[in-house]
């Protein structure tokens, strides 16, 4: 009898271990997930979620999932009504919140789309340094004033610049800031910073896109120049 739990045992040790959707969720965030693992959070997170969902994500590519109607939805196999209805909600909240919010945030593509965001420092009598965060779709998600005062690297810090950009999961940033005197092109802190936060940027996987400086009547982006 003790022979035949051993092998039991033994056999059921040799198993592959599942990776728990909830487990790389707090591990790696819903961003890092595969598209079969999220929707097994959706329908339960067990383990027999994410069989179904795996088998789902077979059939059903997301971009067709997330446009079956509703009465389609209910009859995929592995579902079961209520679990069609959970998802089926899930999937519209983030259409009318797509709908809502990320569609209407302003799309950031050239240098003068900077100046459309942020004027409120062309007159300003101080340098004022701003950062945009953008998402992968290049929309302005967040903005946010650094420092106030002549830029140097005691004044703006990596910290300061990177944090709100790992709050608001941005993918990109722009900085921006102002030259009172009315000329903007760059001085050689103003280059200096600008390396030293590309550098950041590489190291924490959120791309530094341009520097943009701006007078009360022109302005000027590092990228464009070739000095980014």
């Amino acid at each position: 009898m003790s022979g035949r739990r051993q092998a039991t045992t033994k056999v059921e040790s040799s198993r592959p271990m599942l990776d728990p959707p909830i487990g790389q969720l707090h591990r790696v965030g819903p961003a890092g997930m595969p598209d079969a693992d999220l929707l097994a959070l959706v329908i339960g997170g067990t383990e027999a979620a994410v069989a179904t969902a795996h088998a789902i994500a077979e059939q059903y590519p997301l971009e067709r999932l997330v446009t079956l109607p509703w009465d389609e939805l209910a009859r995929v196999p592995g579902l079961g009504e209520r679990t069609a209805a959970s998802l089926a909600a899930a999937l519209e909240l983030a259409r009318r919140g797509l709908d809502r919010g990320m569609g209407s945030l302003p799309k950031i593509l050239h240098p003068s789309d900077v100046l459309k965001v942020v004027p409120e420092i062309r007159e300003e009598r101080r340098e004022h340094f701003m950062c945009l965060y953008l998402n992968a779709r290049t929309q302005l998600v967040h903005k946010g004033t650094v420092s106030v005062g002549t830029l140097n690297g005691s004044l703006v810090h990596p910290r300061e610049v990177f944090a709100p950009a790992l709050e608001h999961a941005a993918s990109a940033i722009i900085l921006v800031h102002n030259h009172p005197s009315g000329d903007p092109a760059p001085s050689r802190d103003d280059l200096n910073l600008t390396r030293r936060l590309v550098e950041a940027g590489l190291i924490m996987g959120i791309e530094v896109i341009d520097h943009v400086i701006i007078a009360t009547d022109r302005w000027v982006s590092l990228k464009q120049t070739g000095e980014l």
